[in-house]
Protein backbone atom coordinates (compact mmCIF):
# COMPACT_ATOMS: atom_id res chain seq x y z
CA UNK A 1 0.00 0.00 0.00
CA UNK A 2 1.13 3.30 -0.21
CA UNK A 3 2.78 4.50 2.74
CA UNK A 4 2.71 1.43 4.28
CA UNK A 5 6.50 1.34 3.91
CA UNK A 6 7.49 4.46 5.11
CA UNK A 7 4.47 4.14 7.96
CA UNK A 8 6.24 1.72 9.53
CA UNK A 9 8.94 4.14 10.34
CA UNK A 10 7.30 7.61 10.63
CA UNK A 11 3.83 8.88 11.42
CA UNK A 12 4.65 11.03 8.50
CA UNK A 13 4.49 8.88 5.75
CA UNK A 14 0.85 8.51 6.56
CA UNK A 15 -0.48 11.87 5.35
CA UNK A 16 -0.21 11.62 1.87
CA UNK A 17 2.08 10.18 -1.02
CA UNK A 18 3.80 13.22 -2.85
CA UNK A 19 4.77 13.11 -6.44
CA UNK A 20 6.33 15.56 -8.72
CA UNK A 21 5.00 15.55 -12.47
CA UNK A 22 7.74 15.13 -14.74
CA UNK A 23 8.53 12.46 -16.12
CA UNK A 24 4.69 10.82 -15.78
CA UNK A 25 3.94 9.48 -18.88
CA UNK A 26 0.06 9.22 -18.13
CA UNK A 27 -0.63 11.37 -14.84
CA UNK A 28 -4.32 9.73 -14.75
CA UNK A 29 -3.37 6.41 -14.95
CA UNK A 30 -0.93 6.54 -12.19
CA UNK A 31 -3.28 8.15 -9.89
CA UNK A 32 -5.63 5.54 -10.92
CA UNK A 33 -3.08 3.02 -9.74
CA UNK A 34 -2.68 4.83 -6.32
CA UNK A 35 -6.59 4.74 -5.55
CA UNK A 36 -6.97 1.18 -6.54
CA UNK A 37 -4.77 0.70 -3.32
CA UNK A 38 -6.64 3.14 -1.19
CA UNK A 39 -9.34 5.97 -2.45
CA UNK A 40 -9.51 7.42 0.95
CA UNK A 41 -5.38 8.25 0.29
CA UNK A 42 -4.61 11.61 0.03
CA UNK A 43 -2.53 12.84 -2.81
CA UNK A 44 -0.77 16.51 -3.23
CA UNK A 45 1.69 17.17 -6.52
CA UNK A 46 4.81 19.26 -6.94
CA UNK A 47 5.52 20.01 -10.15
CA UNK A 48 4.51 23.40 -12.30
CA UNK A 49 2.62 21.65 -15.28
CA UNK A 50 -0.97 21.58 -15.49
CA UNK A 51 -1.71 18.26 -15.98
CA UNK A 52 -3.78 15.88 -13.64
CA UNK A 53 -5.76 18.75 -12.60
CA UNK A 54 -8.86 18.06 -10.04
CA UNK A 55 -7.04 14.84 -9.67
CA UNK A 56 -4.59 15.88 -6.05
CA UNK A 57 -6.23 17.99 -2.83
CA UNK A 58 -3.40 20.65 -3.56
CA UNK A 59 -0.79 21.50 -6.44
CA UNK A 60 2.42 22.72 -5.20
CA UNK A 61 5.28 24.50 -7.21
CA UNK A 62 8.35 22.74 -7.71
CA UNK A 63 10.29 25.47 -5.74
CA UNK A 64 8.65 24.85 -2.72
CA UNK A 65 10.15 24.48 0.66
CA UNK A 66 10.00 21.84 2.89
CA UNK A 67 8.75 23.79 5.54
CA UNK A 68 6.18 25.37 3.53
CA UNK A 69 5.39 22.16 1.52
CA UNK A 70 4.22 20.35 4.66
CA UNK A 71 2.33 23.55 6.41
CA UNK A 72 -0.04 23.22 3.61
CA UNK A 73 -0.69 19.75 3.77
CA UNK A 74 -1.17 19.92 7.41
CA UNK A 75 -3.64 22.72 6.21
CA UNK A 76 -5.50 20.73 3.63
CA UNK A 77 -5.95 17.65 5.68
CA UNK A 78 -7.04 19.46 9.32
CA UNK A 79 -10.88 19.37 9.71
CA UNK A 80 -11.47 16.49 7.35
CA UNK A 81 -12.37 13.27 8.69
CA UNK A 82 -10.04 10.86 6.37
CA UNK A 83 -9.21 7.46 8.25
CA UNK A 84 -5.60 6.87 9.43
CA UNK A 85 -3.20 5.15 6.78
CA UNK A 86 -1.75 2.18 8.80
CA UNK A 87 -5.16 1.55 10.13
CA UNK A 88 -6.60 -1.67 9.61
CA UNK A 89 -10.01 -2.93 10.11
CA UNK A 90 -12.22 -6.32 9.14
CA UNK A 91 -13.28 -9.42 9.74
CA UNK A 92 -13.19 -8.66 13.18
CA UNK A 93 -10.19 -7.65 13.32
CA UNK A 94 -8.20 -4.45 14.21
CA UNK A 95 -4.56 -3.84 13.09
CA UNK A 96 -2.27 -0.97 13.61
CA UNK A 97 1.09 0.13 12.55
CA UNK A 98 1.42 1.92 15.92
CA UNK A 99 0.92 -1.65 17.96
CA UNK A 100 2.21 -5.38 17.69
CA UNK A 101 -0.99 -6.22 19.06
CA UNK A 102 -3.66 -7.37 17.00
CA UNK A 103 -7.27 -7.21 18.61
CA UNK A 104 -9.68 -9.71 17.48
CA UNK A 105 -13.37 -8.83 18.65
CA UNK A 106 -12.17 -6.74 21.31
CA UNK A 107 -9.45 -9.72 22.21
CA UNK A 108 -5.57 -9.09 21.98
CA UNK A 109 -3.63 -11.49 20.15
CA UNK A 110 0.19 -11.09 20.16
CA UNK A 111 1.23 -11.88 16.60
CA UNK A 112 4.71 -11.52 15.64
CA UNK A 113 5.84 -8.29 13.07
CA UNK A 114 5.80 -10.55 10.36
CA UNK A 115 2.14 -12.32 10.75
CA UNK A 116 0.92 -8.50 11.79
CA UNK A 117 2.24 -7.76 8.13
CA UNK A 118 0.44 -10.72 6.68
CA UNK A 119 -2.63 -9.81 8.65
CA UNK A 120 -3.03 -6.21 6.91
CA UNK A 121 -2.04 -7.38 3.43
CA UNK A 122 -5.17 -10.04 3.97
CA UNK A 123 -7.41 -7.26 5.03
CA UNK A 124 -6.43 -4.76 2.56
CA UNK A 125 -6.90 -7.17 -0.16
CA UNK A 126 -10.48 -8.89 1.52
CA UNK A 127 -12.31 -10.88 0.10
CA UNK A 128 -10.07 -11.67 -3.30
CA UNK A 129 -7.50 -14.71 -1.93
CA UNK A 130 -4.14 -13.87 -2.26
CA UNK A 131 -0.86 -16.20 -3.25
CA UNK A 132 2.01 -17.01 -0.91
CA UNK A 133 3.93 -15.36 -3.57
CA UNK A 134 2.17 -12.05 -2.91
CA UNK A 135 2.17 -12.33 0.49
CA UNK A 136 5.76 -12.85 0.54
CA UNK A 137 6.29 -9.84 -1.51
CA UNK A 138 3.84 -7.69 0.81
CA UNK A 139 4.86 -9.20 4.27
CA UNK A 140 8.26 -9.66 4.38
CA UNK A 141 11.30 -7.26 4.13
CA UNK A 142 13.08 -7.58 0.52
CA UNK A 143 16.65 -8.64 2.46
CA UNK A 144 15.24 -11.64 3.76
CA UNK A 145 12.08 -13.07 1.71
CA UNK A 146 11.98 -16.50 2.45
CA UNK A 147 10.22 -19.83 0.37
CA UNK A 148 6.43 -19.86 -0.29
CA UNK A 149 6.36 -22.69 2.14
CA UNK A 150 7.00 -20.39 4.53
CA UNK A 151 3.87 -18.17 4.19
CA UNK A 152 1.86 -21.34 4.84
CA UNK A 153 3.58 -21.98 8.23
CA UNK A 154 2.90 -18.31 9.25
CA UNK A 155 -0.34 -18.96 8.46
CA UNK A 156 -0.35 -21.97 10.44
CA UNK A 157 0.57 -20.18 13.40
CA UNK A 158 -1.68 -17.29 12.82
CA UNK A 159 -4.97 -19.51 12.46
CA UNK A 160 -3.68 -21.45 15.82
CA UNK A 161 -3.64 -17.85 17.73
CA UNK A 162 -6.83 -16.88 16.49
CA UNK A 163 -8.18 -20.20 17.16
CA UNK A 164 -7.13 -19.83 21.04
CA UNK A 165 -9.70 -16.61 20.88
CA UNK A 166 -12.10 -17.79 18.11
CA UNK A 167 -12.28 -21.12 18.45
CA UNK A 168 -12.18 -21.78 14.61
CA UNK A 169 -9.58 -20.40 11.96
CA UNK A 170 -10.20 -17.38 10.15
CA UNK A 171 -7.61 -17.55 7.56
CA UNK A 172 -8.62 -19.83 4.41
CA UNK A 173 -6.96 -21.53 1.85
CA UNK A 174 -9.00 -21.46 -1.58
CA UNK A 175 -7.71 -23.81 -3.95
CA UNK A 176 -5.50 -22.60 -6.58
CA UNK A 177 -5.81 -18.89 -5.74
CA UNK A 178 -4.26 -18.51 -2.00
CA UNK A 179 -5.30 -17.28 1.65
CA UNK A 180 -8.18 -14.78 1.96
CA UNK A 181 -9.95 -13.78 5.28
CA UNK A 182 -13.02 -15.87 6.62
CA UNK A 183 -15.06 -12.70 8.08
CA UNK A 184 -16.85 -14.43 11.65
CA UNK A 185 -20.84 -14.56 11.04
CA UNK A 186 -21.56 -11.31 13.38
CA UNK A 187 -19.14 -9.49 12.30
CA UNK A 188 -19.54 -7.41 9.14
CA UNK A 189 -16.37 -6.33 7.14
CA UNK A 190 -15.54 -3.36 7.00
CA UNK A 191 -11.55 -1.53 5.72
CA UNK A 192 -10.82 1.90 6.79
Amino acid sequence: LPGELGSEYSPAYRTAVIFADSGLYDIEEFVERIRSYSRALPLFMIGDGAEGEGLFMRRFTSDVSPAVLIKGIRSELEGRSLPDIGVYRGAGFFASVDSPTVSFLGRSIKFTHTETMILRYLISSYPTPKSAKDILIHAFRPSRLPEPTSVRTQISCMNKKIRESEGRPLIEFVADSGYRLSAPSDKPFSYL
